[in-house]
């Protein structure tokens, strides 16, 4: 898909997604005191339903509600496994859940949409040191240069993700032309065979499958976030702009927590090991041979976000700037 193409598709997508999409899987809508404005002022407990994943970017959620941060902050967290934004935002606008899950590029798209939604914290973000990297291009026997991947196909997880710019930006940085480089989506656990298969020529992947893609001979040409990305969000944390307004107080404390838990692995690298090896069902060698993602005890950055809204831009994701000062928390 050519550029100019792609906006149209990824607009009309998400136009699709807020107004029809719909799952029968998490239950009837919030009701009774969950999220009640009235019990979190006067102390009581507040029960919440964040749609989440079961990765390493989702460690501080899980610390969170494993060392019962949530409920110093009066709230008590359950985890709603999430497949997609397809799934998530829809159950957001209807009240099924409070706070999900996205990455930054996901979020910002819906925010151009009209989606009404506020980033209101993050899980771990993009390290400016390239020895941190967690993310990187794989590819296979005979290539060992960017240029060398004009006219093959790169996997990425989905077309003008963050994955996909950071892979693309990466690529004309380091003077190839991602252009003349066709991007297919395939879901992470199968990139690996695919690449080794000669399927796809590379896959933009992150940990723990680029330990796994090395471990099977595999090369990782480049880190491909550091410098496309520095300090932004690897996933950001939203909440629907109505339940911002009329839930403050939790959404506060919400945040609170998450920053509480980002500030705890940041300084913890035995804690990111242990939590995130049982979220993600990692063994001990297995976490012990991944670079584990940066957690920072700092709220989101807007200059950050900021920073991936003008690469989604000079990549034909976004059509326009989006006010992002008044969709993110705190700013």
């Amino acid at each position: 898909m050519d550029r100019p193409a792609r906006i149209l598709a990824v607009g009309f997508a998400g136009l699709l997604l807020a107004a029809g999409c719909s799952s029968g899987s998490s239950g009837s809508p919030a009701s009774g005191t969950q999220g009640s404005p009235s019990s979190a002022a006067s102390g009581a407990t507040t029960s919440i339903k964040v749609g989440t994943a079961p990765t390493l970017s989702g460690t501080s959620f899980y610390l969170a509600a494993q060392n019962r941060t949530f409920v110093k902050d009066h709230l008590s967290a359950a985890p709603e496994l999430m497949t997609s934004g397809a799934q998530s935002i829809p159950l957001l606008l209807n009240g099924q859940i409070q706070f999900s899950v996205s990455d930054a590029v996901a979020a910002i798209k819906a925010i151009s949409q009209g989606v009404p939604l506020e980033i209101v914290a993050q899980g771990p973000i993009v390290s400016p040191d390239p020895r941190k990297d967690n993310a990187g291009l794989l590819v296979g026997r005979g290539i060992t240069r960017v240029g060398e991947l004009a006219g093959k196909t790169v996997a990425v997880n989905a077309l003008g993700s963050f994955s996909e710019l950071a892979a693309e930006r990466s690529i004309d940085l380091a003077g190839g032309d991602s252009g003349k480089v066709k991007f297919v989506e395939l879901p992470i656990p199968q990139m690996v065979a695919a690449v080794k298969a000669g399927t796809v020529a590379g896959a933009a992947i992150s940990e723990p499958f680029l330990s796994e893609g090395k471990a099977a001979g595999l090369t990782d040409l480049m880190p491909i976030l550091y410098r496309v990305f520095p300090d932004a969000p690897m996933v950001v944390y939203v909440t629907s702009t109505s339940y911002a307004s009329s839930h403050p107080q939790v959404v506060r404390e919400f945040t609170n927590a998450m920053t509480t838990a980002n500030a705890t692995l940041s300084t913890s690298p035995a804690t990111l090991k242990s939590v995130g090896a049982h979220v993600a069902k990692m063994t001990a060698g297995q976490i012990a041979n991944v670079i584990l993602p940066t957690y920072v005890p700092t709220p989101v950055s807007l200059d950050a976000l900021q920073n991936v809204m003008k690469v989604m831009m000079e990549y034909k994701v976004l059509a326009a700037p989006v006010n992002l000062r008044s969709h993110v928390y705190g700013k």
